[in-house]
């Protein structure tokens, strides 16, 4: 009988060792893979690039569209305040902050400019323009004043004259941070493509033409 008790407490002892070792290989293995995927999401962003031929517009309407905040061409939650401005007659830049949430803030940042090489016209006239648009916008874990969860997309707009309208080549890029990355709080890339297809939805609607997605 005593012998019997002791080979059930030693098997007992070897399953709870078993046991132990069992779940610390589970833990490490899913921190390992959650380790994985979140590089995976660092060092390989979402990227969508596309173009569209927008008829009857000119260039610079289309790029001025895009560069203007208040167009709602880049959807920004609630209002927002303008930090710097500056600009000449080729090129405007500024930066807005705005509050996304009890504990989240974001900015933007806009540049648009003539591409170099366009052509002797400027202004209106211009034939060619870039415009990059940049949103951050970073919330703060509750009770913890470190980490903030960051996800940021970037937007880059070349609109050229073509046939009777304009080319929009567009390439949207989003990144995020480390700690974004790990809890799987980053823009993905169907966001991007929907955040792209209703952007150009929109300057459909505000132009009042035609767009003919071409990639």
């Amino acid at each position: 009988m005593k012998h019997q008790r002791k080979s059930r407490d030693a098997l007992m002892s070897m399953l709870r060792v078993a046991r132990r070792r069992w779940v610390r290989t589970g833990v490490v293995g899913a921190c390992v893979a959650c380790v994985l995927l979140a590089a995976a999401r660092l060092l390989a962003p979402p990227t969508h690039a596309y173009a569209a031929h927008f008829a009857r517009v000119r260039p610079a309407d289309l790029a001025h569209l895009l560069a203007d905040i208040s167009a709602n061409t880049h959807p920004i939650p609630g209002s927002w305040s303008l930090e710097e401005e500056s600009g000449n007659y080729s090129m405007w830049r500024y930066a807005v902050s705005y509050v996304c949430g009890a504990r989240c803030v974001g900015h933007v940042w806009v540049e648009a400019h003539e591409v170099a090489g366009g052509g002797p016209r400027h202004g209106l006239s211009a034939p060619m323009h870039r415009v990059t648009v940049r949103r951050l916008h970073c919330t703060a874990l509750p009770l913890l004043p470190w980490p903030s969860l960051c996800d940021e997309v970037e937007t880059e707009s070349v609109v050229s004259g073509e046939g009777d309208g304009c080319r929009l080549q567009e390439t949207v890029r989003a990144r995020c941070g480390a700690a974004a990355a790990l809890l799987a709080a980053c823009t993905t890339r169907a966001d991007v493509r929907a955040h792209s297809h209703a952007r150009l939805q929109r300057l459909r609607h505000l132009l009042h033409a035609p767009a003919s997605l071409l990639l």
